[in-house]
């Protein structure tokens, strides 16, 4: 947006001015002066929405650039990496790391933003991918350990969680910004992944539930308040499921809800997944992990996919 500014200008002589001027008394001289001046304009980049006095711009995948508003202006900056998926019969998926700051950007800046990691099928989940703006980067939560993938959870930005085989839960590796996942153990619940907010429980022999993943992180930034990097439980033992520690991430808390199972040939497994529509996209929630389950019946239940991580930036609008 251009404005135009006319200001009027005010030349104040006194009785010292008479050797240039011819006159011995003060003489106040008027001027306008008319000028344009360039006065703001908004940032460009990803999909931008208001809120009240703000600008929003929110980038969800792929890699892209953000150029900064044409006036310097502070800007909030919520950066958030993908969650690591569930283990096979094992621990949670770490909580994508989780990245808010306020500062002056200038030029034109990089963005990326970090899938969620696959789920683990008789195996270890996959680790997040990384979200990046500029030189700010987000580490991807680590997978959840899988019965069959040695068990331990992985690390990265958050821990993920143990399997039941003794896992011992993954390390938060990049700086205070997350949290180890919890342990697992025989005949027990396994551990939660690590959240951006807090680590994951380790497991619980007296119920045989899987654990809570670790918190995550909740701010408005984008308009809507809205829980990030949420640990992902640990599947449980046996007939029982993971515990449900919040709606961080997730849109519901019913444990019947979750698994999906097809029906298997003759002397095959059934196969079982979590219903990822109930899963909060883009708040780089770590993936549930799977049960361990032998009723006789065959039944694999599988990790689920971690979700993928977010930059949101906010400025004031452009008045």
């Amino acid at each position: 947006m251009t404005k135009i500014i006319t200001s009027l200008v005010l030349l104040f002589f006194t009785s010292d001015a008479s050797a240039f001027f011819g006159f011995g008394r003060s003489v106040l001289l008027a001027s306008k002066v008319t000028q344009s001046e360039v006065v703001c304009s908004s940032g460009t980049g990803g999909t931008i929405t208001t809120d009240g006095d703000y600008t929003v711009h929110t980038f969800t995948s792929g890699s892209t650039t953000f150029t900064p508003a044409s006036m310097s202006r502070f800007i909030d900056l919520l950066v958030v990496a993908g969650g690591g998926g569930g283990g096979n019969g094992g621990g949670g998926g770490g909580g994508g790391q989780v990245k808010y700051m306020t500062f002056i950007p200038t030029g034109t800046i990089n963005v990326s933003v970090g899938g969620g990691g696959a789920n683990g099928y008789r195996t270890n989940g996959s680790n997040g991918g990384n979200s990046i703006f500029g030189s700010t980067i987000a580490y991807g939560g680590g997978g959840g350990g899988g019965d069959e993938g040695g068990c331990n959870g992985l690390s990265g930005g958050t821990g993920g969680g143990g399997c039941w085989n003794s896992g011992t839960g993954g390390s938060a590796n990049y700086g205070v910004y997350g949290s180890s996942g919890g342990a697992g153990a025989s005949g027990c619940g396994m551990g939660g992944g690590g959240g951006a907010g807090g680590p994951g429980k380790s497991y619980d022999c007296a119920s045989g539930y899987g654990k809570e993943g670790g918190d995550g992180y909740t701010t408005s930034i984008s308009g809507t308040s809205k829980c990030y990097g949420a640990g992902g439980s640990g599947g449980g033992h046996n007939s029982y499921y993971s515990n449900q520690p919040t709606t961080c991430g997730r849109k519901t808390t019913s444990n019947s809800d979750w698994y999906i199972c097809d029906n298997p040939l003759v002397g095959l497994y059934f196969n079982c997944y979590y219903n990822t529509n109930l899963q909060d996209a883009n708040s780089g929630a770590g993936g549930q992990g799977g049960h361990r389950y032998y009723d006789g019946s065959n039944y694999i239940y599988q990790g689920q996919p971690g979700a993928s991580g977010v930059v949101v930036v906010r400025y004031k609008t452009c008045q």
